[in-house]
């Protein structure tokens, strides 16, 4: 793989960053906002209207489309949502990504 003209290896920690922890006084590993990736739109995508049981549950709709609450971000980054607990009411339509791009990306 390539990144910025400079061949690299993939790694599982390529989207962290060392975040420096003000409780702990010291650098933990995070997951930094700004390096999660980013799906664009495409055809494949699909719009859901959220639904009673999902309302303010990004996990469970990530369990729904593809498999894991885990990839909650996922949807949470695609809908540029600041407050998904608050953004995440029922009758509003989201975009979803296409779970097989999202789970050979991540």
């Amino acid at each position: 793989m390539k990144k910025n003209n400079e061949f690299y290896t993939y790694s599982r920690y390529n989207y962290y960053d060392i975040l420096y922890d003000y409780e702990a006084r010291g650098y933990i590993l995070g997951l930094g906002y700004n390096n999660i990736p980013y799906f664009e739109e495409t055809d494949n995508d699909m719009y859901y209207t959220i639904e009673p049981q999902y309302q303010y549950r990004p996990d469970l709709l990530a369990l729904k489309f593809y498999g894991s609450e885990y990839l909650w971000w996922v949807i949470v980054k695609a809908n540029n949502l600041s407050h998904p607990l608050k953004e995440l009411v029922a009758g509003k339509v989201i975009r979803i990504p296409a779970a097989s791009r999202v789970l050979s990306e991540v």
